[in-house]
């Protein structure tokens, strides 16, 4: 298994300098943001370098509660700017 990229951005000055607080289901897209956005544009890139290899890279993301990964989700396909389509998503239960 390979490890996954895990974006952190730690020298860019617009990153948070906190981690989010009081999170809930109306502001978890708000609230993390700034890594959504770090994320999908690294997989972006990703599927450009590994199509070469006729490979497709998987963008997953991980939430605190399932309400909150619906959430992401829909914000991500919703977002006109990623190019995402709904029908890319799937949310595995724990």
């Amino acid at each position: 298994m390979k490890a996954p990229p895990i974006v952190t951005k730690e020298d860019d000055p617009k990153r948070p300098k906190n981690d989010p607080d009081h999170i809930n289901k109306e502001n978890v897209a708000e609230k993390y943001g700034y890594w959504l956005q770090a994320a999908v544009q690294r997989w972006k890139d990703r599927r450009k370098a590994y199509k070469k290899l006729n490979a497709k890279p998987l963008l997953f993301i991980m939430a605190e509660k399932n309400i909150f990964a619906d959430a992401i989700g829909e914000y991500l396909w919703k977002t006109k700017e990623f190019g995402l389509k709904e029908s890319v998503f799937g949310c595995q239960r724990l």
